[in-house]
């Protein structure tokens, strides 16, 4: 399985006509699963908004504990937040989120 940081290896959405800023001055990296990353990837471009990055989970069990660390050591000053289509007490959140806080 994969965890798929913007801009690496294996990211199908690498080809955009703007740039992210620096790893050091994104403000918060979002953590998605699912098509809800296309969705929150257009709404972004749309409004221009450069320091928010995603990090796309393509399977979320077994948890990527030493990917998802890796990806968030990627930007130091930033906040890491899991985001889901659904209502906090349905979905993934349940799951991922015990995880999220470990790794």
């Amino acid at each position: 399985f994969r965890v798929i940081i913007e801009g690496d290896k294996g990211d199908n959405m690498a080809k955009r006509d703007y740039r992210l800023v620096t790893d050091d001055k994104i403000r918060r990296v979002v953590f998605v699963s699912g098509k809800l990353f296309y969705e929150l990837f257009h709404a972004r471009a749309s409004r221009k908004i450069r320091d928010i990055t995603f990090v796309r989970l393509e399977q979320i069990a077994p948890f990527p504990f030493d990917r998802m660390a890796r990806a968030a050591s990627q930007f130091p000053n930033a906040e890491l937040v899991w985001a889901q289509e659904e209502p906090k007490n349905m979905g993934a959140y349940s799951y991922v989120a015990p995880r999220f806080r470990t790794a």
